[in-house]
């Protein structure tokens, strides 16, 4: 909303003197982005006075804006994508209308455990908005998904069996040193079991970061001696 002010009115005339008011206006609209820019007087008129125009000045701030981070579920050892919920935008903008996006950080690394953690946030830019208020969330880690499989074997009739295991899915460098307990692999196959192939079966194990997501079995293969 303009206004101007009339200086210079003698013989204590006022405003009631014109015969036509000014109009001011500006190129900027409710879209211009933030900035400076002038404002200007016209088409005033008065009978005994000439009139000279001083340009005014609109200075359109940045529009405040509120960012939340929302909550994000991630593996352990894996990366979180963070997306944002944004409240402030006018004129139809969108979240394209940030340049920058708002940093996150949180305690949890990529070593970090199973839990839940506090997700921070701050920073970020737009040409036409300020960001004014943040809204943390929340980082919940799960167990990563790891598969167990009973490595197939062959041996000699008479002979004992060697069974092992193999994993797939560790992070962060670990291995099964990383279990709590670890899984067990079995056959029915004894040294005076015959000549053939016998299943080898693995089962139990537990792990604080680690979830087993299949047990897969082997073959034992006997042959003779």
């Amino acid at each position: 909303t303009f206004s101007y002010t009339i200086s210079g009115f003698v013989l204590d005339e006022t405003e009631a003197v014109l015969t036509t008011k000014p109009s001011v206006s500006s190129g900027a609209t409710v879209s211009t982005g933030a900035g400076t820019y002038s404002i200007k007087a016209s088409g005033a008129a008065a009978d005994n006075y000439s009139i000279n125009y001083i340009d005014g000045m609109l200075t359109i701030t940045k529009a405040p804006l509120k960012a939340t981070v929302k909550d994000v579920t991630r593996s352990y050892g894996g990366t979180a994508q963070y997306s944002f919920v944004y409240e402030g935008f006018v004129n139809g903008d969108t979240q394209s209308a940030v340049s920058v996006a708002p940093t996150v950080t949180s305690t949890a690394t990529a070593t970090s455990p199973v839990g839940t953690y506090d997700l921070t946030l701050s920073g970020g830019q737009a040409a036409n908005y300020e960001f004014t208020s943040y809204v943390g969330g929340k980082l919940t880690i799960t167990k990563a998904p790891l598969k167990v499989t009973a490595k197939s074997i062959s041996r000699f009739y008479g002979s004992d069996n060697n069974l092992s295991i193999i994993y797939e899915g560790f992070v962060n460098g670990e291995n099964e040193s990383a279990l709590t307990e670890k899984p067990t692999a079995s056959t029915n196959a004894t040294k005076s079991s015959a000549i053939g192939t016998y299943d080898i079966i693995v089962s139990g194990g537990q792990a604080t970061n680690y979830e087993f997501i299949g047990y897969e079995p082997g073959t034992l293969t006997v042959r003779r001696a």
